[in-house]
């Protein structure tokens, strides 16, 4: 198995993913990143793990960013604050790691990613098991680390969210998430919490096989 490869791989999405995320800070507007085919596999205490695929080509600068926050381990320990039976479960606020469960929804990222212009060709529509960042009010250049993944279709997504990858294992796991109790704001009950997200190249199984290598 190859981790020094891995771990370079992952380290230099790092670098080019933070360099990306402090543009958008400083409110320029660069030409698209180079990003890294790399998945993330999140993992969720007491329900299991999906992987997400990014859309690479149709969203260069959003999954860029997202890839930084999840180098970074900005999601590991965050909670999904949103969850809603047949439509969707939504997570990203760092408010989520404490106890309080009310005060959850409002905050992200100390960062907005400015707007991109789509390819023609890049998908639009919000199927089943669709990756989303999601907006502020209709302001397009207002995703920061809120992100949602679609439990079934939902056309009335389309145009108010930047698509960003798919689940392509483990959408059962997001079908359990999104049944959980709730209170009338659609806040879980309990904590459902993203233990971590770990980045995986594309072409990588997880979990990995073992293997008697040694890890450098």
């Amino acid at each position: 198995m190859r981790h020094a490869s891995t771990r370079a791989i992952r380290l230099a999405a790092l670098g080019a993913c933070l360099a990306m995320a402090w543009t958008a800070r400083s409110g320029a507007s660069p030409e698209p990143p180079t990003v890294p085919a790399l998945d993330a596999v999140v993992l969720v205490q007491d329900f299991g793990a999906f992987r997400i695929r990014f859309d690479r080509e149709s969203a260069p600068n959003h999954v860029s960013a997202l890839l930084s926050l999840v180098a970074g381990g900005f999601y590991d320990g965050l909670s999904f604050h949103r969850t809603i039976p047949g439509y969707l479960i939504q997570t990203g606020d760092p408010n989520s790691r404490d106890e309080d469960l009310h005060n959850d929804g409002a905050t992200g990222a100390e960062f907005a990613i400015p707007e991109e212009p789509r390819p023609p060709d890049s998908p639009a529509s919000h199927v089943r098991g669709t990756v989303s960042m999601a907006w502020i009010g209709n302001d397009p250049g207002s995703a920061s680390s809120h992100w949602f993944v679609t439990v079934d279709d939902a056309p009335a997504l389309d145009g108010h969210a930047t698509i960003v990858g798919e689940v392509v294992e483990g959408l059962e796991v997001v079908e359990r998430i999104s049944q959980v109790s709730t209170f009338r704001n659609r806040s879980p009950l309990r904590r459902v919490t993203i233990e971590r997200m770990v980045l995986v190249p594309r072409d990588e199984p997880w979990p990995a096989p073992e293997t008697s290598e040694p890890r450098q």
